[in-house]
């Protein structure tokens, strides 16, 4: 018959609650059954403790169902073909003898076994290995000869099992350990878990679109990549979280902990980050238009190729055009605002190209580097202000008052002066004044 040459890559983990060490051949038949799977002239099969009572089978029959299933999946991962597949559940060593070589032997495979030790699972779920190996693999050579081994645990890997608080583990975990499936955990709960422990989790890519996950603990949790739009995630834990990539739109993180957390060229339009705590985070070409960051705490943070216009910032202020790795105040809605009446505003370095300040009263206010390039200042007061390398070219200062005003090295190539008042107060620019007073 056909052998199958087929190694199954899985973890057994035993919490050992009892063992009873190096038993006779009859002791053996006497007191364990078997669980697994056969196919063909190999089984994968491990030793369990004959259970007593009806609440002790149950646990044991779901246990051998669990372990089938597992098995079988990672044959099928494996790409071996699994039709024919027979499954075991606490059986006698008899019965999977006569399974394997056609009903041609009755030879005891327990014999096989005669020095392994007994392990009793505790409430038939699975945890982290102890040193017990339950696992075997038996090939039929024909008559009554079967080839058995324990699997190595080093081949155990992509484990997909239970741990003893019948937490559902992931099938990308570490060898020895469950790693629980959070996936699976916020499945059940329809993404609400506020206050929830997810630190660590494995949810890259994740659709978590309208979840609730206030307070909850994600520091270190891999969320590269994930749909975290429209989420509320206020005073929730995600230091040092992975988030790159990750689309957070319109999401709450009012008072989150995001402090070195990675969110590299994330999608965070208009997100709420009131108070955050973004001390050494990661916001690199991030998407951040829109964004509230009032009182939000960004010291250290890597701000390169962000995209910040529009965003409140943390003093309070609007971010204006152009602001990208950095907040360039919207000057031009804050005078707005003040209907154009910003008397001794601290001005420097604002942008403010062909934005409307006709009669706008900037007495005194420093307007020092600013670019004022193409604006309509015409019949606006400057009275004092300090234009020192101010951009004014082709701007309309028709009629501006520019009396002891300081215009050292200001551009002002093309720009209106008809009519305007010069900066020793008594000058009035002729017509035809473009580029200077005349």
């Amino acid at each position: 018959m056909k052998r199958y040459l087929l190694v199954a890559s899985l973890f057994i983990a035993a919490f050992i609650i009892t063992t009873v060490g190096n038993v006779g051949n009859s002791d053996a038949q006497k007191n364990s059954r078997l669980c697994g799977i056969s196919i063909g002239t190999m089984a994968i099969i491990s030793e369990i403790k004959q259970p007593s009572g009806k609440d002790e089978r149950k646990s044991v029959d779901k246990f051998c169902k669990n372990l089938a299933s597992l098995i079988t999946e990672e044959l099928r991962a494996k790409g071996k073909s699994t039709k024919g597949i027979v499954n075991y559940k606490r059986v006698e060593c008899q019965k999977v003898a006569r399974t394997m070589s056609g009903g041609k032997s009755s030879y005891d495979l327990c014999s096989k076994m005669n020095t392994t030790t007994y392990t009793h699972y505790h409430n038939y779920s699975w945890d982290r290995i102890r040193g017990m190996k339950p696992l075997y693999k038996f090939i039929y050579k024909g008559g009554n000869k079967f080839d058995s081994s324990i699997i190595s645990t080093q081949l155990f890997t992509n484990n997909l099992v239970l741990s003893t608080d019948d937490k559902k583990c992931t099938n990308h975990g570490s060898l020895g350990k469950c790693i629980q499936d959070f996936v699976e955990l916020l499945k059940r709960k329809k993404n609400r878990c506020p206050k929830c422990d997810l630190k660590g989790a494995k949810l890259s890519k994740v659709k978590l679109n309208y979840a609730t996950l206030n307070k909850a603990n994600l520091s270190g949790a891999d969320l590269s990549g994930a749909k975290l739009n429209y989420a509320r995630l206020s005073k929730a834990n995600l230091s040092k979280a992975k988030l790159s990539k990750a689309s957070l739109e319109r999401s709450y993180l009012n008072g989150a902990n995001l402090s070195g957390a990675n969110l590299e060229g994330a999608y965070m339009y208009e997100v709420i980050l009131n108070k955050a705590d973004l001390r050494g985070a990661n916001l690199s070409k991030a998407f951040l238009v829109g964004a509230t960051l009032n009182k939000a705490n960004l010291k250290g943070a890597k701000l390169k190729g962000a995209q910040l216009e529009g965003a409140t910032w943390t003093d309070g202020t609007k971010c204006g055009k152009g602001s990208i790795g950095k907040c360039i105040q919207d000057w031009v809605g804050i005078l707005k605002r003040k209907k154009n009446r910003c008397p001794k505003c601290d001005l420097k370095e604002a942008n403010l190209s062909k934005a409307n300040l006709k009669g706008a009263d900037l007495s005194g206010a420093h307007l020092r580097g600013a670019d004022l390039t193409g604006a309509d200042l015409s019949k606006a007061d400057l009275t004092g202000a300090d234009l020192m390398h101010a951009k004014l070219s082709k701007a309309n200062l028709s009629g501006a008052n520019l009396s002891k005003a300081k215009l050292y090295r200001t551009n002002l190539s093309g720009a209106k002066l008809e009519g305007a008042t010069w900066t020793d107060g008594t000058k009035k620019c002729k017509k035809g004044s473009i580029g200077k007073c005349k």
